[in-house]
């Protein structure tokens, strides 16, 4: 007899119950899929996005390079070889795929006196793949000057041991150094014999082209190359010729006849005008100056002036330079960004103008948006009856910006308060002053000096001195500051 099993039938209810089990099962399923192939479709959009947004970027760097090379092509184009506006837009070529994207450019100049001064670039980069993501950088491109220093010397120097610098130091010469620098200290000699009148007793000879005890030697360099002062100064004969001939800036024909006891005061009055002030009368002091080797009377004090005609002056936006033909007595405080020249270029003339600073030099603003440049064919001198020339107790003095003195050198004699070469007995308390303060550069073709001793000890000039170099300036000096390359550099960067 067979057996049978038997298999009792599902209910409707049952049947209906794993269907639903069934479902829901593949419901979720359904959803796990979904996510994941959405999870996975995201990534890979994801990373089209990282891969297409890497691309953008690097062709929005091409550009900030493709127009630096243009520059140097063709210097000072801001519209790209036509004469509208941009955005211009240039294709993008990798050198095995083709042309894969393209950059847009924006291009703004900051022109003064018909001269480029720098270069900002606005560079969006995109694929065409993908060109709504989209990269943008910004560069400033500008010929390195002067300003990328706290000095530069075409002497032997000697920095003493109270004075603090803060920025790049060089000298053709060679420099003893006994002050503490912050940055590089650099001179053009390997060797050079270094005397009694820089600190060394006895004379060292051979001596590095840096020596001394300042406590940073590591950041000294020496037989580095020499700075020309042949590239590095003004070209006095084109700003006069841009003033005097074609209008620009402001022009003051000479006044003194050559006399050195007469010039022009000029007073920054903090709201982009300019008093000027014919210099009539003089007082002179006995005073030494390593370049004379000898004690002599300078004119330095002003005593008799009139205003000149027209004055105040508002500084010319579009050229912001005034030159005048003859001696000049600077002080006040500086709005915006001006260059300031005193040259005498007239045929015939041997006269070489100083500049004298008759007081504190400072800005409206630090932040960027002020500064001078100071161009004297011969000297710059910071005189005896400074800062305040009628009262003594005000002791400490404060310059900024760019100092230079094309054929001479920038410093204050010694005065002194006996012997048959003293200044007069009411001004000896103007002998020594105390903390000189100087935010900006420095240029001289001769030897530097602010302060005078002896047996170590200061017996005329400032008794501290401290040298700051102004990035600002190097960044966007005043019109026409002399360059120390024609190549432009990459000065600012940044992701917008």
């Amino acid at each position: 007899m067979s057996t049978y099993l038997s298999t009792p039938e599902m209910s409707a209810r049952e049947r209906g119950g794993l269907l639903v089990v069934t479902l829901v099962f593949l419901f979720v399923f359904f959803l796990l899929f979904t996510s994941l192939l959405s999870f996975v479709l995201s990534e890979r959009e994801l990373q089209i996005q990282r891969v297409e947004s890497e691309r953008a970027f690097t062709i929005a760097e091409a550009g900030l390079d493709f127009y630096k090379w243009y520059l140097a092509h063709y210097p000072d184009d801001t519209t790209f070889g036509t004469t509208t506006p941009g955005p211009y837009t240039v294709p993008y070529e990798d050198p095995e795929l083709g042309e894969i994207g393209a950059f847009e450019l924006d291009i703004t100049g900051n022109l003064q006196c018909g001269e480029l001064g720098r270069v900002d670039i606005t560079s969006t980069g995109y694929t065409n793949v993908r060109p709504q993501t989209q990269r943008t950088v910004f560069g400033r491109y500008s010929r390195p000057t002067v300003a990328d220093y706290a000095y530069i010397i075409d002497s032997a120097v000697w920095a003493g041991p109270s004075r603090e610098i803060f920025g790049p130091y060089h000298s053709n010469g060679g420099i003893r150094m006994d002050g503490t620098n912050s940055s590089t200290v650099s001179s053009a000699l390997g060797t050079w014999e270094c005397t009694s009148s820089y600190g060394c007793n006895p004379t060292i000879d051979p001596a590095p082209g840096v020596v001394g005890d300042g406590p940073n030697d590591h950041l000294w360099a020496t037989g580095t190359p020499n700075i020309s002062f042949n590239e590095v100064t003004a070209d006095l004969a084109a700003i006069r010729e841009l003033t005097f001939v074609d209008g620009f800036g402001l022009y003051f024909p000479q006044v003194s006849g050559g006399s050195p006891q007469e010039g022009y005061h000029v007073i920054f009055n903090g709201d982009n005008t300019v008093s000027v002030f014919e210099v009539e009368d003089s007082d002179r002091y006995w005073s030494y100056a390593s370049a004379d080797g000898s004690f002599s009377r300078k004119y330095e004090w002003i005593t008799a002036s009139s205003e000149v005609a027209g004055s105040p002056f508002t500084i010319p936006p579009d050229c912001a330079v005034l030159y005048f033909e003859d001696r000049v007595w600077v002080e006040g405080e500086v709005d915006g960004r001006v260059s300031l020249v005193a040259a005498d270029l007239q045929t015939g003339s041997s006269y070489d103008p100083d500049i004298i600073l008759n007081g504190d030099l400072t800005y409206v603003d630090n932040d960027g948006s002020d500064g001078i440049t100071l161009i004297a064919e011969h000297n710059i001198t910071i005189p005896l009856r400074v800062p305040d020339g009628t009262d003594s107790s005000v002791e400490d003095m404060e310059l900024q910006g760019i100092f230079i003195a094309q054929n001479g050198r920038f410093g204050r004699n010694h005065y002194r308060t006996s012997g048959y070469y003293d200044i007069p007995n009411a001004l000896n308390d103007f002998q020594i002053r105390g903390e000189l303060a100087i935010t900006g550069t420095i240029v001289s073709k001769g030897r530097v000096g602010t302060q005078w001793v002896s047996g170590g000890t200061p017996i005329s000039g400032f008794v501290t001195r401290v040298n700051r170099y102004d990035a600002f300036l190097a960044e966007d000096p005043p019109p026409l500051t002399p360059t120390v390359s024609d190549d432009y550099r990459f000065i600012l960067w940044r992701e917008e």
